[in-house]
């Protein structure tokens, strides 16, 4: 097992006319099967955060002059999978003082799972600065992104904001692929908490379903 953060717990299930009966529900259920499950309670002891659409102007010119000073974004449909593998594990281990050791289990669920990954590399005249890990789901007609995990290099200077750009040239990169899809896209970025305001930029809060 490897630490892959908190995503959204999804459960698949047979489409019919009528509401499932499920014995169980984990403590978080996705508020995607609202309606679809009979005995879902409506009381939320968590909070999850769901995308904002919106043209976030100023960053989109951080990121044009970033493009513009040498700057790239590659992404994980055109990336070798233990390129992208190795260069997440080594920006997020500099970032969060683990060693490549610690995360040598998520290191290989990159491998395993590479087709369900969604993610981008950041490099900077040619210098990896940013990753980040996603996962992606494409259903009937919701293409879903779960924002897993990130390692940015820390600059003195923050002008640029490398993680800033990392998540919205993986935010429109996902809109696209949705509407290639003809699909609604749901792009969460986990659990809402009071230690990452940075969220509120992103996203809005959406409740999640209790089942008792």
């Amino acid at each position: 097992m490897g630490d892959t953060g908190e995503p959204e717990t999804l459960f698949p299930a047979l489409f019919c006319d009528s509401k499932i009966s499920l014995n169980y529900l984990s403590p978080t259920t996705s508020p995607i099967l609202t309606n679809k499950i009979r005995s879902f309670g409506n009381c939320s002891f968590k909070n999850i955060a769901i995308a904002l659409e919106r043209k976030h102007k100023k960053l989109t010119h951080r990121q044009k002059a970033f493009f513009e000073d040498g700057g790239n974004a590659y992404f994980t449909d055109t990336l070798d999978k233990k390129e992208f593998a190795d260069i997440f594990i080594n920006l997020h281990c500099k970032r969060w003082g683990y060693s490549n050791y610690d995360l040598r289990y998520v290191h290989d669920q990159i491998l395993h799972l590479y087709e369900n990954v969604f993610g981008v590399i950041l490099a900077y005249k040619e210098e990896p600065v940013a990753a980040q890990l996603c996962y992606k789901a494409i259903g009937k007609s919701i293409y879903y992104i779960d924002f897993i995990n990130s390692g940015v290099k820390i600059e003195k200077n923050n002008d640029i904001s490398y993680g800033s750009i990392m998540m919205l040239c993986s935010l429109r990169k996902a809109e696209e692929n949705a509407r290639a899809l003809g699909m609604a896209l749901r792009y969460s970025f986990g659990y809402c908490s009071d230690n990452q305001p940075y969220k509120a930029i992103w996203t809005r809060s959406e409740a999640t379903f209790i089942g008792f």
